[in-house]
């Protein structure tokens, strides 16, 4: 008995296998193009399925399918590239988390629903950026208002997460959970630093006799901490000798 090939399957698996390749890569280098090269039988198997899709999809979406020169494999690519693949609607967006397939905004927020940028997807599970490009997770990227922005897929992320922290198998909402409390009680020390740091401020002021309204007490605490233009923190008496001779300046501008 002959070993079975493409060309002798049924035409249902036929066209069941030329589906996972509908929408794959670039028209220049699709697979139905390389296909429809090998041999006349399964060239006329691409244009046979390319018709059946083609038309099915022209008259879903924009009416009778139109009488042209080009083969349909190629009228097929051309449909293919510039409509969505769920919806049929015209489009000329590429999927986020797949960005060689048409897909319209609406269809891409409805397929890939839980996705999560970069940045969040660090903070929120606590991961490094070689944790998450080192695994094999997919991926996705759009240019937005401020540049390239890198996305991943929730449950994919979480996952990655529970290997790495807790162990597969393991829940990670505790580990999460304790994450979460620790910022929480860092955060809470660091602000009361910040109003001791104020608290001594104002009584250093008022102790050289400066009386200021509290807002400008609040313009002068942001001297107390390092600045993000790598300024380092002032301490206490040199911001109350600074204002000394601020108000010495005036006196004299003054007389």
């Amino acid at each position: 008995m002959s070993r079975p090939t493409l060309e002798s399957l049924p035409l249902d698996v036929s066209y069941n296998i030329l589906s996972y390749l509908y929408a794959g890569t670039r028209n220049s280098s699709h697979p139905y193009l390389a296909l429809s090269a090998v041999c006349k039988n399964l060239n006329g198997l691409v244009e046979t399925y390319s018709s059946h899709i083609l038309t099915t999809r022209l008259v879903n979406t924009s009416g009778p399918v139109p009488i042209a020169r080009p083969t349909a494999r190629q009228r097929l690519l051309r449909h293919v590239w510039c409509h969505c693949e769920f919806c049929g609607k015209k489009t000329t967006r590429r999927a986020t988390m797949a960005n060689l397939l048409a897909c319209c905004k609406v269809c891409d927020k409805q397929e890939w629903d839980e996705k999560i940028t970069m940045t969040d997807a660090m903070k929120r599970y606590h991961l490094k950026k070689q944790d998450l490009f080192a695994s094999r997770i997919r991926t996705g990227q759009y240019y937005g208002v401020n540049g390239m922005t890198t996305l991943f897929l929730e449950p994919e992320v979480r996952e990655l997460a529970t290997r790495i922290h807790v162990g597969v198998g393991n829940d990670i909402e505790p580990f999460l959970a304790d994450r979460i409390s620790k910022s929480l009680e860092r955060k809470a020390a660091r602000e009361r630093t910040r109003l001791a740091k104020r608290n001594h401020l104002h009584r250093a002021l008022i102790a050289n006799g400066l009386t200021q309204p509290p807002t400008l007490i609040n313009n002068l605490v942001h001297f107390l901490e390092p600045g993000r233009d790598r300024r380092p923190a002032m301490p206490v008496l040199e911001i109350v000798r600074m204002k000394l001779l601020q108000q010495r300046l005036q006196t004299e501008v003054g007389h």
